[in-house]
């Protein structure tokens, strides 16, 4: 069984794949075999005697649908396979009750296990391009203004979503190729966007200190602009250099290859205040190259009204 899914998705690539875990005789070792087949991508990773790889590994991605009658995480399974280091299990409706049934039955009498893929793409062959792209962009708008979820984990989304959509017509043993398609595309829009609030929220959660804390001055420099003075301002330069300002965070735009140049003790200040440590911001962004350095110090010297001062420099780009 396994080498026979392993060659399927070698060739599927991103396509959804429909599998009844009703049909495994030892539902756990299946699972099992399953799951470590799919993951551990085709081919075998021995070696020559030179060190090589014997044979080139295939890769892939997967998305597999169960029924969901047998779930392979949960409490009642038995975690053989490594599933739950390997899987993630997302709880959605796949097909309605009747269509599963007459799915699982045209398999069985047909006898055509594992062609799903291949019939799916035999289908698509007959589908209209310009229908294609207009269902791809409805799902994407409804993805992006749903979840909030942008770039090409969206688009990526949006193709699942019309792929989902044409799985439970073009599978049903009553559709021929070319049939005229009335595609329902709510209940998988619906499906990714769950998915897209999950990748939406784990992207924000992995974000590091420093990136947060990136955003938080960008957005702390058009929140607080009356603490700025832009030099390219002919008010704000001439208030910068007759010193005719109150308390300043910053100067933006200072001279040619330097975007900001921050009052270190008030920048400071305000980054405590919202959560963020000074130095371990200064220290990552220095790490990364947006820091103007002079010497060891992460602060520079520059003039400010005619007055020699250590700012911290943050570079263009």
């Amino acid at each position: 069984m396994q080498k026979s899914f392993g060659g399927l998705f070698a060739e599927i690539s991103d396509l959804p794949v429909h599998f009844d875990e009703r049909q495994a005789a030892d539902r756990d070792l299946n699972f099992s075999n399953l799951v470590m087949t799919i993951c551990l991508e085709r081919g075998r990773g021995r070696l020559t005697r030179d060190g090589a790889l014997a044979q080139t590994i295939r890769s892939w991605r997967s998305i597999v649908r169960f029924t969901g009658e047998q779930p392979i995480l949960g409490n009642d399974s038995i975690d053989l396979g490594g599933q739950a280091n390997r899987v993630l299990q997302i709880d959605a409706a796949c097909l309605d009750d009747p269509t599963a049934r007459e799915l699982n039955t045209w398999l069985e009498s047909a006898e055509c296990y594992g062609t799903a893929g291949i019939r799916f793409l035999e289908c698509l062959r007959h589908v209209d391009r310009d229908d294609l792209n207009r269902w791809r962009e409805r799902c994407l708008s409804e993805i992006v203004s749903r979840s909030g979820l942008t770039g090409g984990r969206s688009h990526h989304l949006s193709m699942i979503a019309v792929a989902h959509a044409l799985v439970s017509i073009v599978l049903r043993p009553s559709y021929t190729p070319g049939d005229g398609l009335i595609l329902d595309l709510a209940p998988a829009i619906d499906d990714a966007c769950v998915i897209a609030g999950k990748l939406a929220s784990d992207h924000e959660s992995a974000k590091t200190h420093v990136m947060r804390a990136a955003e938080w001055l960008a957005d702390h420099i058009v929140g607080e602009r009356h603490l700025y003075l832009d030099v390219y301002s002919a008010v704000d330069a001439a208030r910068l250099a007759n010193a005719d300002h109150g308390r300043l965070v910053g100067v933006l735009n200072p001279i040619p290859g330097e975007r900001v140049w921050y009052n270190v003790s008030e920048i400071n200040t305000e980054l405590r205040k919202a959560g963020y440590s000074p130095d371990r911001v200064w220290t990552d962004l220095a790490r990364q190259g947006a820091l103007a350095r002079d010497g060891g110090h992460r602060t520079v010297r520059r003039t400010i009204a005619g007055r020699r001062v250590r700012v911290i420099a943050i570079r263009d780009g």
